[in-house]
């Protein structure tokens, strides 16, 4: 039986885990570039399409995916809600962008 990474119970099915949630993808859609694409240096490799992103079915069960649900939502909101990123410009050119009114700790157990 599978073992999930996160509370190490076994499961008898473990969910379909993504690197970075599926919202983060959205935008990728509709880029004039075309959906994300994965790239490898590995020999033989050839580049797929990917507009959802890369997942993993052997990392966690179903409820430490809902768990981490959360973290995600509030990343997604935090940097794609309107009216949440100042944009730092000089001489007319962007040189970053600033979150406002972020919790610096949801947002590193988000990355983590």
């Amino acid at each position: 039986m599978p073992n999930c990474h996160l509370c190490k119970t076994d499961s008898p099915k473990l969910a379909k885990s993504h690197i970075l949630p599926r919202s983060f993808y959205g935008p990728t859609l509709k880029s004039p570039s075309g959906p994300a694409t994965i790239i490898s240096l590995q020999a033989g490799f050839r580049p797929i399409r990917s507009p959802i992103g890369e997942y993993d079915q052997n990392l966690l069960c179903p409820a430490c995916e809902t768990k981490l649900a959360d973290l995600d939502d509030y990343a997604y909101r935090s940097f794609y809600a309107p009216n949440s990123v100042h944009f730092v410009e000089v001489a007319g050119e962007r040189l970053a962008e600033v979150c406002l009114d972020v919790n610096v700790a949801k947002i590193r157990a988000f990355f983590c």
